[in-house]
């Protein structure tokens, strides 16, 4: 992703990143440079690694505001509650950008 690329490529500054607006995919991702850069950067490639249903599921689970981090995928009530949205929403693989950019109108 861009913040990935962005994050890789940092270097030599002090600053702080904050990723706290309900718009941001990876609200997880914040802290301090130059020590918090590889930490900031594995939540993205960890969520990279994942297989495209567990990325849907976060995805849909974020932007509806049930998902704060990655590890809330484990959360069985918090997942079953993706699912259900999901499954309501005719939310797949495969649609889930297009799936998100109408959920995401609602928040605009």
């Amino acid at each position: 992703t861009e913040i990935l690329l962005f994050l890789e490529n940092l270097e030599g500054i002090s600053s702080t990143l904050q990723s706290d607006h309900i718009l941001n995919l990876f609200q997880e991702v914040e802290g301090k440079f130059p020590q918090d850069k590889q930490a900031m950067m594995a939540v993205i490639q960890n969520f990279l690694e994942l297989p495209a249903g567990e990325q849907m599921l976060y995805q849909v689970g974020r932007r509806l505001g049930i998902f704060v981090q990655l590890a809330d995928l484990e959360q069985l009530e918090k997942r079953q509650k993706v699912i259900s949205a999901c499954q309501y929403y005719d939310v797949t693989p495969e649609t889930v950008d297009d799936k998100i950019d109408e959920l995401m109108k609602r928040f605009i």
